[in-house]
């Protein structure tokens, strides 16, 4: 028989009162000594006080109320006033302490984050409104044509300065004689044998032609001035200019001094050498003819170009292109104007706070005091970005990543139910974690905490927080600026990087004379689409422009007016030779279809071969 077993342990639990937060911060405000309130016969000591924090290990259930004391259940509108306060090392805090912008109420403590009682009573503090003019500063009559908004961005702001169309031939007559000059022993069909100097009229051709290759898409530059299939003809190519002379230009187009370019290597060096004038020209044309409005957007895009460069990043969120040059954007959110552009580079990093903090510090720097309302995602928004915009007067909302430094834990930690949120807040920012399909962190240093309800595409109505529809309303000007500048942008194939970013940032200028004619305030009735404007801006800039052709063929022999007047007679080829007719080899290049053939008669006054009868009476007519 086997020995009993020993005696099993019974279990005492120790009983222990759990109280809400209310009790307890009513317990804790309570003006009298814990040991008054006892001693009259209060049941709630503080000695047996014990919270229920959700960030134990144990986990909550949800089918008891007040288990997860820190997470708001934004369907359940009972429990909107459950909140908790954070504390990270800042000693014995209040608990539950609403942020109502009050500064005077001193048991509200800045310096720490603090979860938001009720909702929708929650309101940031110092709150300005916006502060300025707002929209283009050029307003011209309604029948101003749409090439004059193009040309706006080309004039020089000096009364006597050199325009962007100037210094573009400057720099492009200068670079080939510069390449001339390197290029030794030239080819007998070389291109620089058929260069002639480019001048202002030709250049606005160019670039016209530029443009309407973006309208009419074809395979290859050289299809364009293809006549041989009537279906694909573009006639309107060949007239202005030809083929040779349209890639003559492309090869030979500068917009920088290439005899005093810094080498790699150099102390100088600058990988926007080649651009940044045009960069530079452009960004302060841009910034002349439009004011920003309250809000405004940052954002990042990319160039398309996949060949060897230093500019050259990848970006594997962006469907347009992943490859090429990467670009940081200022923009006004609701017309997505490009208000100034700068380019990433190695070694862009000037502060301690990193680089995104650095390029929305550089694009920003003399927006202060205006009260803007900064829109940006993930990969710019941190709580140092936050606290610097404010000291510019500047506000802030955002995406954030979970390992930005400085978020409290609350904000941090995973939710599990969709609908669930927890907002923070720390003096005028606040810090807000929503489960919707993913989890979504959001900071602000504008919204509130409350929540709205909205229906999506399938009629079905949510609970959706104010910060989010604040973000979704302000993030798209940078993408608004690139949808429509990818709509009829030509996106030339070139080996290089510094081509197709000057081609770009002409596409971009068209976009914003685009944006400028549509918020004229002198316009009547309904503006023109942008397929129409950009037709207009090509036609205006190629105006009346034809390229002067040289006849194709042999010279004339003798006087063309003697044929006529003078008496001829037709007589047989000496020593039996034959000639083609050319009457009939011009009918037949007319078209006609008539095919001609050699001949033994011929003019001898005229010394061209004709036939007897019709060619010669036609020919001497």
């Amino acid at each position: 028989m086997a020995a009993p077993g020993p005696t099993p342990r019974r279990s005492v639990r120790k009983r222990v009162r759990l109280y809400d937060v209310r009790q307890v911060v009513s317990l804790l405000d309570d003006p009298d000594d814990s040991s008054d309130s006892h001693d009259s016969g209060s049941d709630m000591d503080v000695s047996e006080f014990r919270y229920e924090d959700s960030d134990s290990s144990s986990e909550p259930d949800d089918s008891e109320p007040g288990s997860n004391r820190n997470v708001v259940h934004m369907g359940n509108s009972d429990s909107c006033d459950v909140v908790e306060q954070t504390d990270h090392g800042h000693g014995d805090a209040g608990l539950g302490v609403a942020d109502n912008g009050d500064r005077s109420n001193d048991s509200v403590d800045y310096d720490i984050w603090q979860t938001v009682r009720n909702l929708q009573q929650d309101q940031p503090p110092n709150v300005n409104d916006f502060v300025s003019h707002r929209g283009p500063v050029w307003n011209p009559p309604q029948d101003t044509p749409p090439v004059d908004y193009f040309d706006r961005f080309f004039q020089c702001s000096q009364p006597d300065g050199q325009s962007l169309w100037d210094f573009i031939v400057d720099e492009t007559n200068k670079y080939y004689s510069f390449s001339l000059r390197k290029a030794g022993v030239l080819q007998e069909h070389s291109r620089y044998h058929k260069w002639n100097s480019m001048d202002v009229s030709q250049l606005r051709a160019f670039v016209g032609l530029y443009f309407n290759m973006g309208l009419v898409r074809k395979h290859s530059i050289a299809e364009y001035w293809n006549s041989t299939n009537f279906s694909q003809d573009t006639p309107v190519f060949r007239r202005v200019m030809t083929l040779q002379t349209f890639e003559n230009i492309l090869c030979f187009m500068h917009c920088s001094d290439s005899e005093n370019e810094p080498r790699r290597g150099d102390r100088d060096y600058d990988p926007q050498y080649k651009f940044r004038p045009i960069l530079n020209f452009l960004n302060e044309s841009w910034a002349r003819e439009y004011d920003l409005g309250p809000v405004i957007s940052i954002d990042e895009s990319i160039v398309g170009f996949k060949g060897r460069h230093t500019l050259v990043n990848y970006i594997r969120i962006k469907k347009h292109h992943q490859w090429g040059p990467k670009e940081y954007s200022l923009a006004d959110s609701n017309s997505g104007y490009v208000y100034e552009t700068i380019y990433h580079v190695a070694n862009m990093k000037v502060s301690n706070h990193g680089q995104p903090f650095d390029v929305c510090d550089r694009l920003l720097e003399n927006h202060g005091g205006k009260h803007h309302h900064l829109v940006v995602d993930n990969y710019y928004t941190s709580l140092p970005l936050c606290e610097h915009m404010l000291d510019k007067q500047i506000y802030v909302t955002g995406t954030v990543r979970s390992n930005r430094v400085g978020l409290p834990d609350p904000i941090k930690k995973t939710l599990k139910h969709k609908g669930d949120m927890v907002c923070q807040r720390k003096g005028q920012i606040l810090a807000v974690n929503w489960m919707d399909r993913k989890q979504v962190r959001l900071l602000s240093t504008i919204s509130n905490a409350g929540t709205v309800e909205k229906e999506n595409h399938n009629k079905v109505k949510k609970t959706v927080p104010n910060v989010v529809i604040d973000y979704n309303a302000g993030m798209g000007g940078v993408d608004k600026s690139d949808q429509m500048t990818d709509q009829y942008s030509c996106e030339l194939k070139s080996r290089k990087c510094w081509r197709k970013i000057v081609f770009h940032l002409l596409d971009r200028t068209l976009t914003n004379a685009y944006i400028l004619y549509k918020e004229n305030s002198n316009i009547q009735g309904i503006p023109m689409t942008h397929l129409k404007f950009t037709i207009s801006v090509v036609e205006g800039l190629i105006g009346g422009y034809e390229e002067p052709r040289r006849k194709v063929g042999r010279p004339s022999i003798g006087d063309p007016l003697a044929r006529k007047s003078a008496r001829h007679f037709i007589s047989k080829i000496p020593d039996g030779k034959r000639r083609k007719c050319v009457v009939c080899a011009k009918s037949r290049q007319s078209g006609l279809g008539y095919q001609g053939s050699r001949i033994g008669t011929w003019c001898k006054d005229c010394g061209v071969g004709l036939c007897r009868n019709q060619c010669f009476e036609k020919y001497h007519k």
